[in-house]
């Protein structure tokens, strides 16, 4: 989980290649980012670097990408 501008934040991975960013406080999806439909196996938030918060996923495209959490689309 991640504290992003006063949301707390998780990441969630599927079998449709998507990787997720939820709110935990509204229960809902914030933002949206893949370019694959093979599986995603991984998905972590990187140490901030500063004032992007990133995260990597990993999966069945054999490669890993990176993100900016409010790039999503």
């Amino acid at each position: 989980m991640l504290s992003f501008r006063g949301w707390t934040l998780t990441l969630e991975r599927s079998f449709d290649g998507k990787a997720k960013v939820w709110s935990i406080e509204t229960h809902n999806c914030v933002a949206t980012h893949g370019e694959s439909d093979k599986t995603l196996w991984s998905v972590k938030w990187l140490p901030k670097m500063g004032r992007a918060e990133m995260f990597a996923v990993g999966g069945a495209h054999r490669g890993i990408s990176f993100y900016r959490e409010a790039s999503g689309g």
